[in-house]
């Protein structure tokens, strides 16, 4: 296994007179075999070779690496939007963490790319402008957040942002605010930049201003968006 090994070198006489002697010594380093750590969603290893690894669903971590010394971190439970966290109250303040989790770049761009892994969480409108936002004193990494309504299976993009915090830790932390319909579902998707992942804390918060004087938000499920005058529309 992987550690520190060490080799005496000394004449072979059995006699008490000194006799040195130069030497030429030489060390082979061969791979007693193809295996290594691989890491599964639920944080629990095994030794496998490569494509054994791949096989079954995990994460190989490189030859001769052991389950010893290796950690395995465990998938978020809510790395799949079928399993999004929520509701989530309004007002919360929920910790969170993307480290370990997969990209969804299957979805549909939504103020910014979906290029690192990310994290879902849902929350109900309020027919209120509602915010979520990672701005606060907690910089991990560079954050994303995207707003989707309408379900995982027919996602719409409400709005996402990337690099938006004037307060908190880190102007890279992100905000999005939106015009919600009452009772209507929404989806939030947090990831990050470039790959980056870590961990974060997610802001819901709404203005408890309802959303009179607006277009309403109609039928159940729809998606509110601020239109080029700041008029919440509704899409269908």
């Amino acid at each position: 296994p992987a550690g520190t090994y060490y080799f005496f070198v000394a004449p072979q006489f059995t006699n008490v007179f000194a006799c040195g002697a130069e030497y030429y010594a030489t060390l082979t380093c061969t791979p007693v075999a193809d295996i290594g750590a691989c890491c599964f969603a639920d944080g629990t290893c095994q030794e496998l070779t490569e494509s054994d690894c791949i096989a079954a669903g995990g994460v190989f971590e490189g030859l001769l690496t052991d389950c010893a010394t290796t950690y395995c971190p465990v998938v978020p439970a809510n790395d799949l939007c079928a399993n999004a966290i929520g509701p989530l109250a309004v007002p919360s303040t929920t910790y969170g963490t993307t480290i370990a989790a997969t990209t969804d770049s299957e979805f549909p761009f939504c103020g910014t790319g979906i290029t690192s892994p990310g994290v879902w969480y849902t929350v109900i409108g309020t027919g209120n402008t509602m915010t979520a936002s990672t701005c606060g004193p907690l910089y991990d990494y560079d954050t994303k957040i995207s707003v989707y309504c309408l379900g995982c299976d027919d996602p719409e993009c409400i709005d996402g942002n990337d690099d938006n915090c004037t307060g908190g830790a880190s102007s890279l932390l992100s905000t999005v605010s939106w015009c919600s319909q009452a009772n209507a579902e929404y989806l939030i998707l947090v990831h990050g930049f470039g790959g980056a992942t870590g961990d974060f804390e997610l802001y819901l918060s709404d203005d408890a201003i309802p959303l009179t004087g607006y277009i309403p938000c109609i039928p159940e499920g729809a998606c509110c968006f601020f239109d080029i005058y700041g008029s919440c529309q509704v899409m269908i």
